[in-house]
């Protein structure tokens, strides 16, 4: 026997707006803002259940000068499963990334509490 599929199996569609492109700053940081809406097109494993809307939040600071920061925030509407992310993030000796990031925030204020964290660290050379 084998295993067929029919793709695909999900449709993602996004955008980000660069606000320092168009001349908006805040303090020393770039700014912008980026959405993702999401929906399942077949029942298969992988697919969404339901469809899925995303928004997020970024300001970064790359500077020779200083220590590069990046800070970013995200909100997930989906039914049953509606999100509040965090990250911050670094990068040393313009070749190292350090990054860390929550999941779940949301759930900080129900009786069902669960936050992820996620650690990266990657480099390039």
């Amino acid at each position: 026997s084998s295993f067929t599929t029919s793709l695909p199996t999900m449709f993602r569609v996004g955008a980000k707006l660069d606000l320092d492109a168009i001349g908006v700053k805040i303090g020393s940081f770039a700014p912008a803002i980026s959405a993702e809406f999401a929906i399942g097109l077949t029942d298969m494993v992988g697919s969404l259940k339901d469809q899925r809307l995303g928004v997020g939040f970024t300001m970064s600071r790359n500077s020779d000068e200083s220590l590069p920061l990046r800070f970013g925030t995200g909100f997930l509407l989906e039914k049953n499963a509606t999100d509040l992310t965090l990250a911050v993030g670094t990068t040393l000796f313009h070749s190292i990334s350090i990054d860390l990031a929550t999941g779940h925030l949301l759930d900080l204020f129900s009786s069902a509490s669960r936050i992820d964290l996620a650690f990266g660290i990657s480099a390039a050379f």
